[in-house]
């Protein structure tokens, strides 16, 4: 059996719990109340245009009687966002229109429109000042556009007499697509520290959920981070051997192994070797969509071969019993998947007699 020396988290979060251990010992993660993401905003009410009407005369009379009603030429109006343009359902997003100038002393409004797929409404109206602020977001999955007006008052759109117009800012409410688990190198000689990343698209800080790294071969956490789309772990082994580790999207990892979670990585696979053998995984540059795996020693007069494999479905694609390179052509678009090579006896995900591997998950697809 391969001896675990230990690993750590590089996110300073936890210490992980020993082989076969729970994680219910180890400190949770405080996630701030206000992050959680599953208490969506109520939309707020719009002002009446009697109130924006009030708005207006006090904006002319703390003008003067001089300016009240100077006219005011040449408007722009510009809208910005104060978070990512992707966004957890149920998560805030606080956007700004900004204008040249104050609307109060001027006929005109300062308007904010939302659209999506099922229409328009307008989220803000402003009738002074040169700034106007609303609050995004929706409980479920949608993609919303925002455009800023300067324009007459409507309680609906379209804006008219349209004085000025903004650039338009998109933001997506929507879960995480992918998670990928990367180390920055696929073999190591024993007792060095791997440095494990596991990758979302989407900050998981406004979430309630937890991206977890799993050593799958010991049952060992290894890593846990409650914020971010990256989260990283170091993991380090006294003897040689492969293990294989797992990134979760899910709750908090206090029992293992984890169930239920969101997304799941493909395995990613670490070799700590006496061999000195390395293997990279590289798409061809000469072009025709084939991808080649080069090792540092021919494997003709050794008993290993070069393999590649589906890091998803575990299948054996190619191999090559000599040489120090092998070829699998990748130029099909029958399905699309992830791979990795190794140094090692022929087999199935993971193949026996691993002496080095690859880390590198080419997406391609295949026939």
């Amino acid at each position: 059996m391969v001896a675990v020396a230990g690993a750590s988290s590089a996110c300073g979060l936890i210490d992980p719990p020993g082989n076969g251990s729970t994680a219910s010992d180890q400190p949770a993660i405080d996630k701030p109340a206000s992050l959680q993401g599953d208490n969506p905003m109520e939309a707020e009410a719009l002002p009446t245009l009697k109130q924006l009407e009030a708005e207006k005369a006090a904006a002319r009379a703390a003008r003067g009687p001089t300016d009240r009603n100077a006219p005011l030429s040449g408007w722009s109006v510009s809208l910005v966002s104060n978070g990512d343009w992707r966004q957890w359902p149920g998560h805030s997003v606080g956007l700004i229109a900004t204008a040249n100038q104050d609307v109060g002393p001027t006929p005109w409004y300062l308007t904010i429109v939302e659209t999506d797929w099922l229409g328009s409404r307008i989220v803000a109206i402003c009738g002074a000042g040169s700034t106007c602020t609303a609050n995004a977001t929706s409980p479920s999955s949608i993609r919303r556009s925002y455009i800023a007006y300067v324009g007459a008052y409507a309680s609906t759109p379209p804006i008219p007499n349209q004085q000025a117009v903004s650039n338009t800012a998109w933001i997506l409410w929507d879960n995480p697509s992918y998670m990928d688990l990367h180390s920055n190198r696929g073999t190591f000689p024993p007792g060095a520290s791997a440095t494990l990343s596991a990758t979302v698209d989407i900050d998981i800080g406004p979430s309630p959920w937890y991206i977890s790294i799993v050593d799958t071969s010991t049952g060992t956490l290894v890593g846990v981070c409650g914020s971010g789309k990256t989260c990283t772990a170091t993991a380090s082994q006294t003897l040689p051997g492969t293990h294989t580790y797992a990134a979760y999207l899910g709750g908090y990892p206090s029992v293992l192994p984890i169930t239920g979670s969101l997304l799941l990585s493909a395995q990613s696979y670490v070799t700590w070797a006496t061999s000195g053998y390395v293997v990279d995984l590289q798409y061809d540059t000469s072009g025709g969509g084939a991808v080649i795996a080069t090792a540092n020693v021919d494997v003709g007069p050794t008993p290993y071969y070069i393999t590649i494999l589906d890091a998803y479905t575990g299948a054996l694609l190619t191999y090559c019993g000599s040489g120090s390179s092998c070829t699998l052509n990748a130029t099909a678009s029958t399905y699309c998947t992830q791979l990795v090579a190794f140094v090692s006896s022929v087999g199935s995900l993971p193949p026996p007699n691993i002496q080095a591997n690859s880390q590198t998950f080419l997406h391609v697809c295949i026939n």
